[in-house]
Parts: C-alpha cells; sequence; structure tokens
C-alpha cells in the first residue's frame, strides 16, 4: 500500500470495511473466496488514482 493510503485508512477503516465485506460475502455466498480491497485515492488538486490491491483479507472464513 503506498504512503497516500496507508495515511489514508487506519487499520481501524480497514477491518471495518473487511467486516461490510464478509457481511456482504455471506449474502452471495462468497465467505470462502479472497477477498482484494481497492482503494480511489484522491487529494487537492491532483487526478484520482487506483490503487489495486491496497490491501487482502487473510483471515480464515467460515
Amino acid at each position: 500500500m503506498s504512503r497516500e493510503c496507508a495515511d489514508a485508512l487506519t487499520p481501524q477503516g480497514q477491518n471495518r470495511i473487511a467486516r461490510a465485506a464478509q457481511a456482504l460475502a455471506g449474502r452471495w455466498r462468497l465467505t470462502s473466496a479472497p477477498m482484494r480491497f481497492d482503494l480511489i485515492v484522491v487529494g487537492a488538486g491532483l487526478l484520482p488514482r487506483h490503487e489495486r490491491g491496497a490491501w487482502f483479507d487473510e483471515r480464515i472464513r467460515a
């Protein structure tokens, strides 16, 4: 993850997003699928930048 992403999203924020994504994945029976999270970094006066694979959720799913 780039420095801008690390500054923009705390580990607590990552966990919150991952928990929400896991809840949604359960609706489509995708709980055992790997989860990759992308970010769109937006800064003042800069074009948005897509950070593919900013982090992965590697928790074991039941």
